[in-house]
């Protein structure tokens, strides 16, 4: 009938009917199944018997799924596949004569159950075997090697890559007696560079003093350190790097540390002899005594700070004198025998303080960032090699994942070895990745502290919106960006959005490619969209960034 009833109940099952249709589209376009080897090893010129676990992890029934390979020949035997259902297989294949390419290219064919063909490949990674050793033995495969808490230093150089020519252009800045200023985000490796140069001859003609200000006495009540806590701090540091050269060493204090004696009392020692109303001077006379006994060894001093930017924290709350870059730059200029380095975050850049302006006129600024994709690679496989193989897909996933960015490709590294021993695995392909980027990203504060660099709530924004935008039909560009801004009730110029985005760039949290009038904008680490998605609330981010206008206004 044509009744009002009758019209809202086409209506209705139209609807119905539309729901219905576009959720069987979906589920039957979502197919999802992974196939793992279980045989870690073949034999070249030998017919032997190949497994495979086949794992349906798609929410439909999968029929007549095969598997084949054209580098190792085998007869695969349709299976069906019920929802969430896991199957071993096994083959009998041929392997030729000379096969040494540990990486083999599997491919896979099935139907879902309107009857339409699906395909898929998978490189899979085996060991190659001599035969007299039958079956490789599945061993413990022990602690993971990859660093994620520590510094890396000289002593594990397995895990140490792509920094030869930062720290070739480190040494020779220094032997010219330049000071140094060494930028790069948190975690970026700053700390395990300077780990490399420190101690003696490691530059030539240098010992090479670590300080870090990270591990000075703050301040009880206010954030930052006192000012005799920063000169004290460096003093001690200074006085411990030359127990090593084996002499009678003069403290702060008066007296004497024999050489080869304990090097105890030295913390004490600087606080006795470096007052809280004289710190300055104080320093200056015992960087003198120190500079006489290397003279006599033919050596100059390069004192390592890390963490420099942390004297801001200090500065803002006035405990701390915003003179101290100041007298850093009076020791480099009338010290023949002393150099700095210095490093922080890329933050340290932004800070236009006339304090910090002595030091960007004197040093010389070197970034640290990620590394060349051979380094990136290197680090990826050689720590596990003989405990780990990675496939060539893995390897490029990591590496697109984390940006080649060192600390995020040993920590999502850790996680891919701590599942390889949970599931008594030793290939690693992409669906190994993929988990042990999700386990990552559900309990790490690394991108929120990364995050909280920048400068307001509308940067944290954008960054959301460079992530979420990248996903839709348009390219990202400034324009485009600057219209999305607007329709989300973010009202900026263009000269503010221009700032923010060089800010977002400069701590790489977004990167842009194309020409200049076409830039397209997008986040820099991939992995960062992830978090993005599951750990923070757009929705929550935007109305931040909406408040701090209003509050602005």
């Amino acid at each position: 009938g044509q009744s009002l009833h009758d019209n809202r109940a086409k209506h209705l099952a139209g609807k119905c009917v539309e729901l219905l249709t576009q959720s069987v589209e979906e589920m039957l376009g979502t197919i999802s199944v992974t196939v793992e080897q279980v045989t870690e090893s073949v034999t070249p010129g030998r017919l032997q018997e190949l497994s495979f676990c086949l794992r349906n992890t798609g929410v439909l029934p999968v029929a007549s799924f095969i598997i084949r390979s054209d580098e190792l020949s085998f007869a695969s035997v349709p299976v069906f596949l019920g929802e969430g259902e896991e199957k071993k297989v096994t083959v009998e294949a041929n392997v030729p004569e000379g096969f040494a390419r540990n990486a083999v290219e599997l491919e896979w064919e099935g139907h879902n159950l309107a009857g339409s063909k699906f395909t898929g490949r998978v490189e899979l990674v085996f060991a190659i075997s001599n035969g007299d050793e039958g079956e490789i033995e599945v061993n413990d495969i022990g602690q993971s090697p990859y660093f994620v808490s520590e510094p890396v230093g000289p002593d594990r150089e397995d895990i140490f890559f792509g920094r030869e020519s930062t720290i070739r252009q480190i040494k020779d800045q220094v032997r010219s007696h330049n000071a140094v200023l060494l930028e790069g985000n948190r975690k970026a490796g700053k700390t395990s560079i300077l780990k490399h140069l420190e101690g003696v001859d490691r530059i030539p003609g240098w010992l090479a003093v670590y300080s870090s200000l990270q591990a000075a006495a703050g301040d009880t009540r206010l954030a930052g350190m006192k000012t005799e806590a920063v000169w004290r701090s460096l003093a001690t540091s200074i006085a411990k790097a030359c127990v090593a050269l084996h002499v009678d060493l003069p403290l702060p204090d008066g007296a004497v540390l024999r050489a080869g004696s304990r090097a105890a009392g030295i913390a004490n020692a600087c606080r006795e002899g470096i007052g809280e109303d004289s710190a300055w001077e104080d320093f200056q006379e015992y960087l003198a005594a120190i500079l006489e006994i290397l003279r006599e060894r033919k050596l100059e001093m390069v004192l390592m700070i890390d963490e420099f930017d942390k004297l801001q924290e200090g500065i803002e709350n006035g405990i701390t004198s915003p003179q101290i870059p100041e007298n850093i730059r009076y020791l480099i200029q009338n010290l023949p025998e002393f150099s700095a380095i210095m490093t922080g975050s890329r933050r340290m850049q932004r800070l236009r303080h006339e304090y910090w302006s002595a030091l960007y006129g004197l040093g010389n600024r070197i970034g640290v960032s990620a590394l060349d994709e051979a380094a990136a690679c290197r680090l990826v496989v050689e720590p596990v090699a003989g405990r780990l193989r990675y496939s060539e897909e893995a390897i490029n996933r990591i590496i697109h994942l984390t940006a080649r960015q060192p600390f995020l490709i040993q920590s999502v590294c850790n996680r891919i070895f701590d599942l390889a021993k949970y599931h008594d695995v030793r290939a690693v392909h992409t669906t190994l990745v993929e988990e042990a980027s999700t386990a990552y990203i559900e309990d790490n504060e690394h991108f929120a502290s990364i995050l909280d660099h920048a400068d307001s709530e509308r940067q944290r924004f954008i960054v959301a919106l460079c992530h979420t935008g990248s996903r839709g039909p348009d390219r990202l560009t400034f324009g485009v960006l600057k219209d999305q801004l607007l329709r989300e009730g973010i009202h900026i110029t263009e000269a503010e959005l221009d700032r923010d985005l060089k800010v977002l760039r400069e701590l790489e949290l977004i990167e842009f490619t194309g020409k200049e009038r076409g830039s397209v904008y997008r986040l820099a680490v991939p992995l960062m969209g992830q978090w993005l998605d599951t750990q923070q609330d757009f929705r929550g981010m935007k109305a931040k960034a909406l408040a701090e206008q209003e509050a602005s206004q």
